[in-house]
């Protein structure tokens, strides 16, 4: 009896000394596992043969179909045309890459510091939704074409071809963009409440029909590279846009809010901007006169009048 009870305890003691290093790779493969799961890479490859669209699992590798949310953590590389068919929410990192096409026919929605990397082709159809939200980034390598809404209250980058086709609508809401190549613009942008809106050095943006807004109460718009403006241009109240480079205008531009042409900045005008009763700031430009007074109106020469 005392043998089976020493027996016992030596049992006991040695369960007890030893049983944290059984379990330890238990635990371990439970980890791996569960950041495996976490940092799943889903790869769009259109296997179906059928159709490209998001919502078919076929068109998935063997890692798996990502449904409607991509978490974060998790990525999802786009390795064949694919047609968005739903809605989705990323909330970890999405990439076109190159040689590659993303359509979107109906929403996208980035939070939570996810990304989105176009390095070949985005189409956001006149049904289609891109909301880039709060602390999200959008960088665009290679072209996007935009045909529906564009919600920017992130951070966007533009490095090669943005264009706002005839039914686009891009607005900057709380966000930065910055174009750091080519914007071409025939529908509507609008730099709202909050938004930072900079064509930079070595840019251009063309503004060839359609609408250019900055709107709301610190709003700003800068030109720091090339601004061709041959459509209508609204600073709005307490909205600011500044130029300090090349701005080209052949069209009409109305200012009811802050209009500044800085230091080193040349504004050329050939038709008509008018700074209103709420508006500040009339520059001082080469190929038209200016007029003092409540209300400045800023035209061809032979064309000033005191309003």
């Amino acid at each position: 009896m005392k043998n089976q009870k020493l027996l016992g305890n030596r049992q006991a003691a040695w369960q007890v000394r030893f049983f944290p290093f059984l379990l330890a790779p238990i635990v371990a493969f439970w980890m791996l596992s569960s950041f495996s799961a976490g940092a799943q890479n889903y790869v769009f490859t259109g296997a179906s043969g059928v159709n490209l669209e998001w919502s078919n699992p076929n068109n998935w590798d063997a890692n798996g179909y990502p449904g409607s949310v991509i978490s974060a953590g998790q990525s999802a590389s786009i390795q064949a045309n694919c047609i968005m068919d739903i809605n989705v929410i990323n909330n970890g990192n999405i990439t076109i890459e190159t040689g590659m096409s993303l359509t979107i026919h109906f929403s996208i929605t980035l939070t939570n510091n996810a990304m989105l990397l176009n390095n070949d082709s985005l189409h956001i159809t006149n049904t289609g939704i891109l909301t880039n939200g709060i602390a999200g980034v959008f960088d665009n390598q290679e072209v996007v074409e935009l045909n529906g809404t564009l919600n920017n209250l992130g951070t966007f980058d533009n490095h090669d071809v943005l264009n706002v086709n005839m039914e686009g609508d891009f607005f900057n809401t709380d966000g930065t963009f910055n174009n750091h190549a080519v914007l071409t613009n025939i529908g509507t942008v609008n730099n709202k409440s909050g938004g930072s809106f900079n064509n930079l050095s070595g840019a251009t943006l063309h503004h060839n029909a359609g609408q250019f807004l900055t709107e709301d109460a610190t709003s700003l718009t800068s030109n720091a590279g090339t601004f061709n403006c041959a459509a209508f241009f609204d600073v709005f109240d307490s909205g600011a846009f500044s130029n300090s480079a090349t701005f080209s205008n052949t069209a009409s531009i109305d200012v009811n809010g802050q209009f500044t042409n800085a230091a080193g900045g040349t504004l050329t005008n050939s038709d008509s901007l008018h700074i209103g009763s709420a508006g500040s700031g009339c520059p001082q430009c080469s190929s038209f006169c200016t007029e003092s007074g409540t209300r400045r109106c800023c035209r061809k020469p032979g064309r000033c009048s005191r309003h």
